[in-house]
């Protein structure tokens, strides 16, 4: 704990030295502007020392905490011709205050711990800053190693994740990020825009936020417990339960609350609006236990579920592409993206428990529209077999065929069903139209796990709010939207054009020219583009799994 004081005693006294940018500001110009530089009064001009290979192993090579990272401090010194990068003439720069500034915030987060801390890199570092240090030649050049591995330690902890082999082993296919931290620090030493610019994506700052309020507030005794009620309150309702209710989104940041009045007004209605969909509840404003139970989470859990998706943002590439269709599982909607704002969202269905959705990545390649469904072998050794054996009609009800490996129909009548339990040598297809289960269009991005994009004539399941009802592909509620949106340079291929061809009965594969990337993600906690906290239910236990895995329990 005495290194995370350390750590905020350092914070606190680089902030109290006001560190300005050098651009013009507020008619300033850069000349005026006063030099932001840590000084010593020991040692007020520092001279450019360098230092070399021999040296760095001298000092850190012997050191097994450094073992994993001297490679990378090695390179960095390589490639500025082993010259300090911590100091300029006068000192500290101004980018080196803003990294230390950037790492210190994710000890007071909370997303790492003191572990990470070497105590001699901290002792020289609180040395330099109150002046208390013998200035000898030997001095500069060893803090400047030891700064430079002290960040790589506690970079790779903050921002590259696990190893791709403990990624694939948690069931997560995308392809992770690797992220180079000797890149970043070279530009980030040199340019205090980079400085700013961390490698990881974007939800990650955010998460990062978020999280340090939630540790001030279990700090401060986490939230407020609401008692259970077995009533549903509208607006306009009075109860007791809705001054608990008002006291625990008060805790939460939300503003504007008496936390007294037991009636349930227009005020609160948004409020509580608002933290519904926080939790994908559906946009109704009232109070009822479900609501209750996602509030009264407690913090603590929180606090890990967010860590827990704060370790799967880093394996997010932070420049993904232009445009891009991301699926969250445990949202159960699609979002399309372009340059980093998203334009639209619809439902999705996933797979059930049994046949769970895929976290993998592809690129659109096809829409078919009026397509057949051919069934899996799995589907057809589980499912149609005995629905055949137990209804001859079967086939015929549901606008089925069978077709040998020559791709000729053959008539159904001629199979003996009683043989075929553990195989099944012919395909089975269900024709086009409407009761066909992949609907009237699907999204083709080959995979090795035949998981793909469709229609559904099974409109109503898109009212649940656990939508895992599929084999593992994935319905989506706007087919006709999303056709238009993928064929929109394809002129040919408007909206009346697709219209038709989604209804006309016969199977018609487009290719896109565009291969947009489609993500197929699990995600459990992140933050909106307006600042909302957002949690969903571990619907298929990866999070526990994750969760093993970095905290060991």
């Amino acid at each position: 704990m005495k290194f995370i004081t350390w750590f905020l005693f350092i914070l606190f006294t680089i902030l109290f030295s006001a560190c300005r940018d050098e651009s013009i500001t507020n008619g300033i110009s850069k000349e005026d502007v006063q030099d932001t530089t840590v000084y010593s009064d020991t040692f007020p001009s520092f001279r450019i020392i360098y230092t070399d290979s021999v040296f760095i192993d001298s000092l850190i090579g012997s050191k097994k905490i450094f073992r994993e990272v001297i490679a990378d401090v090695k390179s960095v010194y390589r490639d500025e011709n082993y010259r300090t990068l911590w100091f300029g003439k006068h000192g500290f720069t101004e980018q080196t205050q803003k990294i230390i500034n950037l790492l210190t915030g994710y000890f007071n987060s909370g997303v790492l711990d003191s572990s990470v801390l070497v105590p001699e890199v901290m002792s020289r570092y609180n040395q330099i800053v109150s002046g208390d240090y013998s200035a000898d030649d030997k001095f500069i050049p060893e803090s400047d190693v030891l700064f430079t591995a002290q960040f790589f330690l506690i970079a790779s902890k903050a921002w590259k994740g696990m190893d791709k082999n403990q990624v694939i082993k948690l069931e997560w296919f995308i392809p992770i990020k690797q992220t180079s931290l000797t890149k970043y620090l070279k530009q980030a030493l040199h340019d205090t825009v980079s400085a700013d610019k961390i490698p990881v994506f974007m939800q990650y700052g955010r998460m990062v936020e978020k999280l340090k309020s939630y540790q001030e507030i279990m700090k401060a005794g986490g939230f407020t417990f609401i008692p259970e009620s077995d009533n549903i309150l509208h607006t306009g309702d009075t109860s007791g339960t809705i001054v608990f209710v008002r006291k625990r989104l008060l805790e939460e940041g939300f503003t504007g609350i008496d936390t007294t009045s037991p009636v349930f007004d227009n005020e609160l209605a948004e409020i509580v609006l608002n933290s519904r969909a926080g939790y994908g509840l559906k946009d109704t404003a009232l109070i009822n236990q479900v609501y209750i139970n996602k509030l009264n989470i407690p913090i603590e859990s929180r606090i890990r579920q967010m860590l827990i998706n704060l370790e799967r943002w880093k394996w997010i590439p932070e420049d993904i592409s232009e445009k891009y269709i991301v699926v969250n599982i445990p949202d159960y909607k699609l979002h399309i993206f372009e340059h980093g704002k998203r334009i639209k969202s619809m439902k999705v269905i996933v797979g059930k428990q049994v046949n769970q959705t895929v976290i993998f990545s592809g690129k659109i390649s096809d829409v078919v529209f009026s397509p057949y469904w051919i069934i899996p072998q799995s589907i057809i050794l589980k499912e149609t077999l005995p629905a055949i054996r137990n209804n001859k009609n079967y086939l015929r009800a549901n606008n089925m065929e069978i077709v040998n490996r020559n791709g000729e129909i053959i008539d159904a009548t001629s199979i003996d069903w009683t043989k075929y339990h553990s195989s099944f040598p012919f395909t089975i297809r269900q024709r086009p139209g409407p009761g066909n289960s992949l609907g009237h269009v699907k999204f083709l991005f080959p995979n090795i796990y035949a998981i793909y994009l469709h229609d559904t004539p099974a409109r109503h399941l898109f009212s649940q709010s656990d939508r895992r009802f599929s084999h593992g592909c994935i319905r989506i509620e706007e087919p006709q939207w999303l056709a238009e949106y993928l064929l929109a340079d394809q002129p040919e291929w408007d909206s009346i054009s697709i219209e038709k061809a989604m209804h006309d009965g016969k199977e018609t594969a487009v290719k896109t020219k565009s291969k947009i990337p489609v993500y197929i993600t699990y995600f459990t906690s992140w933050v909106d583009s307006q600042g909302r906290l957002h949690f969903r239910d571990d619907v298929y236990g990866h999070d526990r799994k994750l969760e093993r895995e970095l905290f060991g329990d």
